[in-house]
């Protein structure tokens, strides 16, 4: 048994240095999570980091019930995932929201894990859009956690859309500078994709006309204990079933190219 070296002490010390250092994005999807003091961590890159307590070696092995059996006997519990990812923490999201809008530098070590730290949440967003695409629709997702100038990104936003990327998109979120998890029916307001003020002004002008009944599906991070995968996952295939014409719509509304009229006089008959 390569974790016969491994006692419950090691197993708490790994849950702390990960709460402090986050998750190597290769070690984020796990089905298996370990429960201690209520938190939950991926199985396998918990019992890695424990045994880094006892061994110079990497260890390496599969999860498998004798493994699980092990760590459980030693007075922990777990939780299973079919599809790999626990649902958002509120401890991960409020992290998130105390750092945004921060200056991001490499050689800053009190900023050397907030990759391993943001990109769970990333990940999460991404499996989100995954269980409610419907047919005919792409996924746009770059995990990306820094915005303009270094900063750390307000929001993370992956998106989906049918065609071609512009214009119009539905969109999960994570919202650290409003503090909350959304999903939504929007169109480029900035990046490199914003849209010309004239279509800017036709997406606002339908989004506050009450009779096209355009909302925004939020959850306060103090409200996600009332929530979870099944429930997330219904609720956002409702908000899109009930948008959908709405998108469809828009995107035939703002394709259309604004037309420049000229008159010209010849002054030469």
């Amino acid at each position: 048994m390569k974790l016969k070296d491994i006692n419950s002490d090691h197993i708490r010390r790994a849950a702390s240095q990960i709460d402090n250092e986050g998750i190597p994005k290769d070690y984020i999807w796990s089905q298996y999570y370990v429960v201690i003091n209520q938190k939950e961590y991926p199985f396998k890159h918990l019992v890695r980091t424990a045994f880094a307590f006892v061994s110079d070696t990497d260890l390496k092995f599969q999860s498998n019930d004798s493994y699980r059996k092990y760590i459980k006997d030693l007075g922990f519990k777990f939780t299973y995932y079919e599809g790999g990812y626990n649902f958002f923490t509120k401890e991960e999201l409020d992290f998130y929201a105390s750092i945004h809008g921060e200056d991001y530098r490499k050689n800053n070590p009190n900023q050397t894990h907030y990759g391993n730290k943001l990109y769970p949440i990333n990940r999460k967003l991404k499996y989100w859009l995954e269980q409610i695409i419907p047919e005919g629709y792409n996924i746009r997702y770059d995990g990306k956690w820094l915005g303009v100038n270094s900063k750390v990104s307000p929001y993370l936003w992956p998106r989906i859309y049918k065609g071609d990327d512009k214009d119009v998109f539905f969109n999960v979120e994570a919202a650290a500078y409003g503090q909350f998890i959304g999903f939504k029916l929007d169109g480029y307001y900035s990046t490199t994709k914003k849209l010309p003020d004239y279509k800017i002004e036709l997406l606002d002008k339908f989004k506050n006309d009450p009779k096209n009944k355009w909302w925004w599906f939020k959850i306060p991070f103090s409200d996600l204990h009332t929530y979870d995968w099944d429930r997330l996952i219904s609720e956002s295939k409702k908000y899109l079933f009930e948008q959908t014409s709405s998108y469809d719509y828009l995107k035939k509304l703002l394709s259309k190219e604004k037309k420049i009229a000229r008159i010209a006089w010849n002054t030469n008959s």
